[in-house]
């Protein structure tokens, strides 16, 4: 039986595409599965669409027969309001009990961690946050006594002994020093350095001041040996604590897991991390691995009645962007949920699984779509941005189709000599080349000023400046990747989150911040401590509120919309929301208004740097003063899941090469077919299938003359392969 009839589909089609074409066939296959398959779906596919499309149609039908729900899970709470954004009010009831929507993570805090804690610990949740529990982590660990604990002993051990390398110019300067062309071997005699292959390390223990002055009778040697042991030193006890917040339980195999290697619960090392950690759940303080780590506990111990229980709640589970999920969540999710009566569909394209973090592609999970369905027709862009696309990617993508009705430029391959030239130059491409009778930036200004996005962003794999290596530093130096995403910033005083940002027009932005004022008062230690309360989320928070008071949830939100209206024009709103909080809000929540922090807060000023956590944006923005053009510059990464109307890829260094040198088969139309030694080839060509799917109409690829002269006549478009050449230097 399908899973909607054609009026439904007809319906869903009318709230979500009104006067756009009708669903394509493959989408409808999609739309009308009703047993668990995998949907990959190529980029700018319309794969969110067809998803929300399904959603609609059981938001109609709902309540479901026998109480039961849906679980629908997402990467990030970007793609949450995505959803409520496109389906309305119609969302409300799939954000109600029975169903589930929410992130992988929040799903394992309520379901597994938070059952765990109780279950185990007589414990709740109070807080899953990295920040907080790395602080309760140092706290408690620098309580353990210094060189009798195994604990803090082992980690600094391990730490110097991955920083102890003697190199050959360390030994020669001692030598020129002391005038002893023996050093070496006086030093491996006396066991002060130790050989390992071709290398010479240090020796933690006879390294100490007390033990050289035993050994040596130089004392020049034994100072310099001293010095470089104390920088060893420095460098280990950092070492120690990065170490230290990379430890993870695994309580079915029993172990402590390092970055090196895994201790069993037995040692004594272990149950001093153990004892830690139970600290920190006796006060629900949880890093996000923590909530695997005790769901995999709880799963382990009760698999079978959890998988009756979420398959009797959850008639399907979605999950949309299934690539960006990693290994310990499919795990999770698999070990709930396979060979259940659930229906599971999972949406995503494997080709772009690339990791969060700015390089790090390695520790991509491999997501392969078994008996799937696809949609292979992008909406996104033309055949000319398809062509290439068709083989830099990890498998052979012919199938890949592109729109027909989008006239993409040819892509365009920038050589250059100087990389200062790069970015001037696409400004110069912009504005010499045409969409229809528009140059193309005639065409972006115009876009935008019908409310349109009309992205064009410059965008590069490695951001930072490493060595000598191409970064998007080398090419734009302003560029900053500590661009803060201004929700997560907290201040200290109410009028730093009272401040009009330049860059930032939407209510929503300013709502949450004020949301978050409150939250920071209801979440002050000395408040929660004398209440016995627990940490409040803005969702939570707003929940409770209009739970306490329906009529006063209303005047708060009605107050709410004056101070946002008030900080848009760059009105003051400080002692407006101050009043309240002291005459309103303080007493609906029995906050008592003389608490110090409370006082230092709403009487605190505007943080100093403020403006440049804030604006440091606007460092990322290359500007032509010549063309009066801005161009953004930003990380693949962070650009994931955008559609631009241009895009200028920059190739960067990842292990001293570059993108060209890696994928020179693949840009003149020879598919990848794998092989011994390929992993980092199938990680460029993740991250630059991801990066060259943005744009609509042009995409650019900048690449240094050395690694591509040779081959400039086979890469162009005029001898057959995919590329327009454009040079930045004259011959």
């Amino acid at each position: 039986m399908d899973f909607a009839t054609d009026e439904e589909i007809m319906y869903a089609h009318s709230k979500l595409l009104e006067g756009e074409n009708y669903f394509e066939e493959d989408k409808l296959k999609i739309i009308r599965c009703n047993h668990t398959r995998d949907i990959k779906a190529c980029p700018g596919s319309g794969k969110t669409t067809t998803l929300l499309a399904k959603l609609i149609i059981l938001a109609n039908r709902m309540p479901l027969p026998n109480n039961q729900g849906i679980c629908v899970l997402t990467h990030t709470n970007v793609a949450i309001e995505e959803i409520k954004d496109k389906l309305g009010h119609k969302a409300d009831i799939l954000f109600k009990y029975p169903n589930f929507f929410g992130t992988i993570q929040s799903f394992v805090d309520k379901f597994l961690a938070n059952p765990a804690l109780f279950y185990y610990l007589n414990s709740s949740i109070s807080r899953v946050d990295n920040d907080i529990a790395n602080e309760n982590i140092l706290r408690e660990f620098y309580q353990l006594t210094p060189y009798k604990d195994k604990l803090r002993t082992s980690l600094f051990i391990q730490s110097f002994e991955r920083n102890n390398e003697i190199t050959k110019d360390i030994i020669l300067r001692w030598s020129e020093m002391t005038k002893n062309k023996n050093i070496e071997a006086i030093l491996l005699d006396k066991k002060i350095i130790k050989k390992k292959g071709r290398k010479h390390y240090l020796e933690f223990r006879n390294t100490s001041k007390s033990q050289l002055k035993n050994l040596l009778s130089d004392t020049t040697l034994c100072n310099l040996i001293f010095t470089e042991r104390a920088r060893i030193d420095d460098l280990a006890k950092e070492q120690k604590i990065d170490d230290l917040l990379k430890l993870e339980l695994d309580f079915v195999g029993k172990e402590v897991i390092g970055a090196n290697r895994s201790i069993s619960f037995d040692t004594e090392s272990a149950k001093s991390f153990l004892s830690i950690k139970q600290k920190l759940f006796e006060k629900g303080i949880l890093n996000f691995t923590d909530a695997y780590s005790l769901g995999f506990r709880y799963c382990n111990n009760f698999e079978n009645k959890l998988k009756d229980s979420f398959s009797s709640r959850f008639v399907y589970l979605f999950i949309d962007e299934m690539q960006d999920t990693d290994k310990q969540q499919v795990d999770l999710i698999d070990n709930l949920f396979k060979n259940t009566k659930t229906i599971i569909q999972k949406f995503g394209d494997p080709f772009q699984a690339i990791y969060q973090g700015e390089v790090g592609a390695k520790e991509i999970w491999n997501w392969h779509p078994s008996d799937c369905l696809s949609i292979e027709t992008s909406k996104r862009f033309g055949e000319n941005i398809a062509n290439p696309l068709r083989t830099i990617c990890i498998e052979d993508n012919s199938i890949l189709v592109a729109n027909s009705e989008i006239n993409s430029l040819h892509p365009i391959l920038m050589i250059y000599d100087n990389i200062e030239d790069v970015l001037p130059k696409f400004s110069e491409i912009l504005i010499t080349n045409k969409i229809g009778e528009k140059t193309i930036w005639d065409f972006i200004q115009e876009e935008r000023s019908r409310g349109k996005k009309a992205l064009v962003k410059a965008i590069g794999w490695v951001g930072l400046q490493k060595k000598e290596e191409i970064t998007l530093q080398s090419y734009f130096a302003g560029y900053n990747k500590v661009i803060s995403n201004k929700n997560k910033i907290k201040y200290n005083s109410l009028a730093s989150y009272l401040i009009r940002h330049n860059d930032v027009k939407r209510a929503r932005f300013y709502f949450d911040k004020i949301i978050e004022v409150f939250c920071y008062i209801l979440n002050l230690k000395e408040y929660r401590e004398d209440n016995g309360r627990r940490y409040l989320t803005k969702t939570s928070f707003l929940k409770e509120f209009q739970e306490k008071s329906e009529e006063k949830y209303k005047a708060f939100r009605y107050e709410i919309s004056c101070w946002i209206t008030d900080i848009l024009v760059n009105k003051n709103t400080v002692e407006q929301v101050k009043k309240y909080i002291c005459e309103e809000f303080c007493s609906i929540w029995e906050v008592e208004p003389s608490l110090p922090n409370l006082i230092n807060f709403l009487n605190g000023k505007i943080e100093k740097d403020l403006l440049s956590k804030t604006d440091i944006k606007q460092a990322n923005v290359y500007k032509d003063t010549n063309l009066d053009m801005e161009l953004d510059i930003a990380t693949v990464h962070s650009v994931k899941g955008e559609t631009h109307i241009a895009t200028l890829y920059l190739e960067t260094s990842y292990y001293g090469k570059c993108e060209s040198q890696y994928i020179l088969p693949q840009l003149k139309k020879q598919p990848f077919v794998g092989g011994e030694r390929t992993t980092r080839i199938q990680e460029v060509l993740k991250v630059s299938y991801v990066g060259m799917s943005r744009p609509q109409y042009l995409l650019c690829f900048a690449v240094k003359r050395e690694h591509v002269e040779k081959e400039l006549d086979e890469l162009n478009i005029n001898n057959g392969g995919l590329w327009k050449i454009v040079k930045t230097y004259k011959e």
